[in-house]
């Protein structure tokens, strides 16, 4: 029996150790360690955490506010809530709670808490913890400055604004807690100019921080930081820092990190600053500020610089007037000597060419041919407000009428025509080919436009100067309007008058070239269909002439309606004119313009023609061109065809394309070496060249590509309709 007895004490005393052992399990020594950390970091707690040695087990020994069983939990997590299969085994934290601590406690929640791998529940309310203690910091380069409306980074070192300031900084940062607040407020230096050189070096980049809590508000006595006193502490003196403005405080979230502070009052010759500061949501700051303004007064100095200019500019203005006064008077010698040598010049030149004419010689002039002739071109000009100009001013017409009659002169002269009479400024002229009488007609028009003319002259009507819209000078002097005709055999007779000895010519031919003369506007130079037919196969004579049917008209010097030409200009010789329908002539139909040369007659005796495809490179993405340059392309193309009885048979102005046709293959040949020429020499406006490229040259440096690139195929063929 007392065997029994004592077997069963045995067994309740194992029992009852390992309930025991149970009980006492120790804590893990993770959480062990994390609740030691969190107690070092707090500052005060009252000895509410006596029980929290190191010697001791947190489970095992019961320390305050710490639960290591369901059974232990108090609200807010109650036993039922308490999560066991996650609580871990017997040993492990899972729930730190505060709350019922009577004593508020401070300090930083330690890193390691985050150990407490089972841990349910934490009540930290009424106590005041912190989980940042990093400040704010400034952006990586920013820095705290004042600029107008904080448009220029660069630092402002002086203004003359008295009564406004702006402040500017660059984003602090802070990673941890983010920037809850900015606060700024503006302070003088005094005395004037009092901040040493190695204080004033420092405050761009002084930044202060501080993991005390912030106590900024909007009082214009806020205590001055740390950061201003220690930087403007120097050996040498130790300036006075006031307050001009209140510390401000804005949301950093919303407000914008430039700031214009007005209402205030500053002085001349003091130096003000800007202070920043950065407030996180754990409430530690950081302080910049900026680099130190002077204000100065705008006028200081004023009269000096006054002063200064006024003699700079009395002594440029007196030079400048010397200089003017020495170039007037060489350049007023020099058209004074040029003008006597012109005029010596002229005298030459009308003594050589009546020399000519007198010797008969036929080979330089052509009086016994004109006599003699059948048919005869005619040229008739006309001076255009002759009347008007004479009641203006007499004497600067009178300049007018020696310069004219004497350029007709030489130009008569040079061409081997012969001057039938005038009639007051009315020329009357005859020559035994259209292209001589165009070359004098075109070069007496481009010598009246080059011509010095005396600014008495400039001022009479229709003699001043008129400019295109592309800048270039059209007229310049007297308007000259001009008509040519071609007076085939029946048309026109001549005879001998027996007073002045000299040729008089009459007839529908001569009053037909009278009356075109007269339909011109000043400055145009008209033909008759016959006198077109009689050039187009001499154009090379002419000077290249630009012809452009204007229509057809009806002249009452003829039965019928005739075409009606105009010589726009001569090869290198651009005369930009725009002119009126002619006057005084019923119109009756368009013309064609530039593409005036018939079809071709095939050759015989396969009938072969010579057909030209023209087409222009257009840039890319582009589908027309401009009008300028489409333009300008049609002409050069239309205006060599002329020269070589070339017939424009399809053309696209926009598109650049255009096809032509000849009678013999050398001159399709001709006209494409000729147009590509033309095109290349062009003064082709500026949206021409953008299309286009670069301009290219030859190795040996002469010119290759200048202005559209055009491409061209010659084919000589029978197959046509």
């Amino acid at each position: 029996m007392v065997q029994k007895l004592s077997i069963w004490v045995q067994v309740l005393y194992l029992c009852l150790a390992a309930t025991l052992s149970v009980a006492t399990a120790k804590t893990r020594s993770e959480d062990k360690r994390a609740l030691l950390a969190l107690k070092d970091l707090i500052s005060s707690d009252e000895d509410q955490l006596a029980s929290w040695v190191a010697t001791s087990d947190p489970c095992s020994d019961s320390w305050s506010g710490i639960s290591c069983n369901c059974s232990d939990l108090q609200a807010p997590l109650s036993a039922l809530a308490c999560n066991t299969a996650t609580a871990g085994a017997n040993g492990t934290v899972i729930s730190l709670d505060f709350g019922a601590f009577s004593s508020k406690m401070t300090g930083l929640l330690a890193p390691e808490l985050g150990n407490l791998t089972y841990l349910q529940s934490l009540r930290l309310d009424g106590h005041h913890f912190q989980a940042d203690s990093s400040p704010p910091t400034i952006a990586a380069g920013g820095m705290v400055y004042s600029s107008e409306k904080c448009l220029n980074r660069t630092a402002e070192a002086s203004t003359s604004v008295t009564d406004a300031m702006w402040i500017c900084w660059d984003q602090f940062e802070d990673p941890e807690s983010g920037v809850a607040t900015y606060s700024y407020q503006i302070f003088q230096l005094s005395p004037p100019h009092s901040l040493s050189a190695s204080a004033s070096a420092s405050l761009p980049t002084s930044t202060s921080s501080s993991s005390v809590p912030s106590s900024a508000s909007s009082s214009s006595s806020a205590p001055i930081s740390s950061a201003s006193r220690k930087l403007l502490q120097t050996p040498a003196q130790t300036p006075t820092v006031t307050p001009v403005s209140p510390q401000m405080t804005i949301d950093a979230s919303t407000a914008p990190t430039a700031q214009l502070v007005s209402g205030l009052e500053l002085q001349y010759g003091y130096k003000y600053y800007a202070e920043v500061t950065a407030t996180n949501n754990a409430d530690l700051i950081a302080t910049s500020m900026s680099p130190p303004v002077v204000v100065k007064d705008p006028n200081h100095g004023l009269l000096i610089a006054i002063v200064v200019l006024a003699s700079i500019g009395v002594s440029v203005l007196l030079v400048a007037c010397l200089t003017a006064f020495i170039v007037r008077r060489r350049l007023v010698r020099r058209y004074e000597e040029t003008r006597a040598q012109r005029g010596q010049m002229k005298q030459l030149k009308g003594l050589m060419h009546g020399l000519v004419n007198v010797t008969g010689d036929p080979a330089k002039q052509q009086l016994d041919a004109i006599r003699n002739a059948r048919e005869l071109a005619f040229l008739i000009t006309d001076l255009q407000d002759s009347t008007a100009m004479a009641s203006a001013n007499p004497v600067a017409f009178r300049k007018v009428q020696d310069i004219h009659d004497t350029l007709l002169h030489e130009e008569i002269a040079k061409f081997n025509g012969y001057e039938i009479n005038t009639e007051g400024d009315s020329f009357h002229i005859a020559f035994t080919s259209v292209a001589a009488a165009v070359q004098v007609a075109m070069e007496t028009q481009v010598r009246l436009l080059d011509s010095d003319w005396p600014k008495d002259v400039l001022k009479l009507p229709a003699c001043g100067q008129e400019k295109d819209d592309k800048g270039e000078k059209v007229f310049r002097g007297p308007r000259v309007r001009m008509g040519i005709h071609w007076a085939v055999e029946g048309t026109v007779a001549n005879r001998l008058h027996l007073v002045t000895k000299h040729r008089v010519f009459s007839g529908p031919g001569f009053a037909l070239a009278q009356e075109l003369s007269d339909a011109a506007d000043g400055g145009q130079v008209l033909l008759s269909h016959d006198a077109w037919l009689n050039l187009r196969h001499n154009m090379a004579d002419a000077g290249f002439p630009q012809v452009e049917q204007l229509g057809m008209y009806k002249l009452e010097a003829w039965p019928a309606p005739l075409w009606i030409y105009q010589v726009s200009h001569q090869l290198g010789r651009p005369l930009n004119r725009k002119f009126k329908q002619p006057r005084k002539i019923d119109f009756k139909e368009q013309g064609w313009g530039l593409n005036i040369a018939p079809p071709p007659e095939p050759r015989p005796p396969r009938n072969l023609l010579t057909f030209v495809a023209v087409r222009l490179f257009l840039p890319r993405g582009s589908a027309r061109l401009p009008r300028a340059v489409a333009n300008a392309l049609y002409q050069i193309v239309a205006m060599v065809a002329q020269q070589f009885e070339g017939y424009i048979f399809s053309v696209n102005v926009q598109e650049g394309r255009c096809m032509l046709t000849f009678a013999k293959t050398v001159d399709a040949v001709r006209f494409c070496h000729a147009a590509q020429t033309n095109v290349l020499y062009h003064r082709w406006p500026p949206e021409a060249l953008d299309i286009s490229g670069a301009i290219e040259h030859t190795p040996d440096g002469r010119l290759l590509f200048r202005g559209p690139r055009l491409a061209m195929a010659v084919h000589e063929t029978d197959d046509y309709e």
